[in-house]
């Protein structure tokens, strides 16, 4: 029925979480022993061998910066998922051009190519979950005063309702604004200090067996 395939599809995401998860750290590792072949003592005497450590290490970068997009987008964090995205990209085109240099094996320049292939059309895909949520989240609103504002979509892949995008509210939208907890201390501070001080001199008085009333009186 639908509960079962409800089932197997959540265990396949599940599965396929904790695989990349697993390619991530896999490439945490490598990075960190690519770093220590790129600063071995000696190395930058070294032209071709220095060279070659930084493509390296470059490549593996780009790698790992992949899977951790993947990771945003299985997590749909999709704007997070965008950037890593944008920064993987660079690395492989750098990592595809320094290997280049190096005359290594064309296989890893290859690898960064078609590397690069893959996060776009990653990317892709992210872009258009981002869309896709903005108009779920769209149609689960209702009236006017929930419209997001060009402000509040900024940064998000929105253009707002076809043919009557909301540039901005009229009269503009209030906003809460936190207070500084210092602010509260001191205040908290000063009135208990003014408690103690009226306690103090109402106890005072009472001691010396004038009340309000024998004040009055003189």
């Amino acid at each position: 029925g639908s509960g079962a395939a409800d089932a197997e599809g959540s265990d396949k995401e599940e599965s396929h979480l904790k695989r990349t998860e697993q390619i991530t750290h896999l490439y945490d590792i490598l990075l960190q022993y690519a770093r220590d072949i790129a600063d071995l003592p000696g190395g930058e005497e070294d032209d071709e061998f220095d060279a070659e450590a930084r493509a390296h290490l470059l490549r593996v970068d780009s790698l790992r910066c992949y899977y951790i997009g993947c990771l945003y987008a299985i997590n749909k964090k999709f704007i997070e998922a965008r950037a890593v995205y944008d920064h993987a990209i660079s690395l492989a085109v750098q990592a595809a051009d320094e290997l280049n240099a190096c005359e290594v094996d064309e296989e890893f320049v290859d690898s960064m190519v078609a590397l690069e292939r893959e996060i776009t059309g990653a990317k892709c895909r992210v872009e258009a979950d981002t869309y896709l949520a903005s108009l779920l989240g769209d149609a689960s609103k209702e009236g006017t005063s929930s419209r997001r504002s060009l402000l509040q979509r900024i940064n998000d892949f929105d253009g707002g309702e076809p043919g009557n995008p909301l540039l901005a509210h009229v009269p503009p939208q209030l906003e809460s604004l936190s207070v500084k907890p210092s602010f509260l201390d001191v205040v908290k501070d000063s009135i208990e200090k003014d408690i103690e001080k009226t306690a103090t001199e109402v106890d005072a008085s009472q001691a010396s067996g004038k009340g309000l009333l024998g004040w009055l009186r003189g």
